[in-house]
């Protein structure tokens, strides 16, 4: 099965993503920060990564650039509320694949996700 990490300091957030993704269909490791992350990436080498922008400490933009950084061909899609074009094409540049706009609509995250894995 395809490996996902789940990037989010909301533990609430990260269980209803994998409710809305289906856990039969994929394995699921997460982290709550982006420290954290960055450990479970290097340790667990997942498939795809959701990625939450707006996270206390390290921001899903840092996120995004070091897991970029240690594996140049790794699938991230980031979510947030901002919906701003300035920021979508920030991400896109740093080496996001996808953005997805929260609240989350699970047909599109499903779509989303399969597109890439």
């Amino acid at each position: 099965m395809k490996k996902i990490l789940i990037i989010d300091d909301s533990s609430l957030s990260r269980k209803i993503l994998k409710r809305m993704i289906g856990e039969e269909n994929f394995v699921f490791v997460e982290a709550g920060d982006g420290e954290s992350a960055l450990i479970v990436f290097e340790e667990e080498h997942p498939d795809l990564v959701l990625l939450d922008l707006n996270m206390s400490g390290m921001s899903g933009l840092e996120v995004l650039r070091k897991i970029r950084n240690l594996d140049p061909q790794a699938k991230i899609i980031i979510g947030s509320a901002d919906i701003q074009q300035a920021t979508i094409d920030e991400l896109m540049e740093a080496g996001a694949i996808a953005y997805i706009t929260k609240p989350f609509k699970q047909e599109q995250l499903i779509e989303t996700i399969r597109r890439f894995i």
